[in-house]
């Protein structure tokens, strides 16, 4: 994880990264690593127990986005929306987590 919110690496295929355009849901300010969900096919900031999980915010489209946001981290949950896929060595290296297929958008119907 970046210092300011989420930073995709990999994908566990072996693929390139998926990276798509959508409208956003409300007026909401959103700056780059902030995790998405998508509610009726717009994106807004994710919050835990979302079900709908997209991604990562990687930009806009049109560059007049900026904001005060990206400050989403990582807590111990019993919600599952995350799984860890490489854990810390040390203090200073990065948790890994994918997002679980039964919180990602695409197993949902839209």
């Amino acid at each position: 994880m970046a210092a300011n919110g989420f930073e995709w690496r990999y994908n566990v295929s072996g693929g390139r990264p998926l990276i798509l355009t959508f409208l956003m849901k409300d007026s909401e300010t959103l700056t780059r690593g902030d995790m998405l969900n998508i509610e009726s096919g717009e994106v807004d900031l994710a919050v835990t127990s979302d079900a709908a999980l997209a991604g990562i915010f990687v930009g806009p489209e049109n560059p007049n986005i900026s904001g005060a946001t990206g400050a989403q981290t990582l807590a111990a949950s019993s919600n599952t929306e995350f799984v860890v896929v490489e854990r810390k060595r040390q203090s200073s290296d990065e948790t890994r987590v994918m997002i679980c297929s039964s919180a990602h958008y695409l197993a949902k119907a839209q």
